[in-house]
């Protein structure tokens, strides 16, 4: 199966829509997080987040590649997004928010499953 433009096209939306929403997942978790002594940093435990997607021949997935987005990890059957949600903070819990709102926009505008997977640092 092979993207077409419109294809591409379509899922170049998708991800902007899924950074930006993303992002305002990731400040509305930081507005109202606790936070360490210094005030600075998110009181939680450090890590990150990605977004991912078992669904290899799609022209969704196709897209992805060829866009750069998306790549695959060795042999264990998933492929990882290049999602940018400029966030300056360690707290796993931040960094999952945003995927998780990423991958929910994701699913919504191209029909096919993603899901977000959290990483203990």
């Amino acid at each position: 199966m092979k993207a077409d433009p419109e294809t591409i096209e379509r899922v170049m939306r998708a991800v902007q829509m899924a950074e930006d929403a993303g992002r305002a997942a990731a400040k509305e978790f930081s507005d109202r997080a606790e936070r360490d002594a210094s005030g600075r940093h998110i009181a939680d435990a450090a890590g990150y987040a990605e977004v991912r997607t078992y669904d290899s021949g799609t022209a969704i997935t196709k897209a992805l590649l060829k866009l750069g987005i998306i790549r695959p990890k060795g042999h264990a059957g998933y492929y990882s997004l290049n999602l940018r949600f400029d966030i300056r903070d360690q707290s796993i819990t931040l960094h999952e928010a945003a995927a998780r709102a990423a991958a929910e926009v994701l699913e919504k505008e191209l029909g096919q499953e993603f899901f977000m997977r959290g990483f203990m640092d």
